[in-house]
């Protein structure tokens, strides 16, 4: 992916976030941001 890319990338999810809160209310992020369970790891 090119810088290019990758900035109007950012831009169309910045947006689309944007639609989605506005919508259906903020998206929080929990504190400490978890994004995967150490515990459970992958699986495949």
């Amino acid at each position: 992916m090119t810088p290019i890319n990758a900035k109007l990338l950012f831009f169309a999810l910045a947006d689309n976030l944007k639609k989605f809160e506005s919508k259906y209310g903020e998206v929080k992020i929990p504190d400490p941001p978890v994004l995967l369970d150490p515990s459970k790891g992958f699986t495949g």
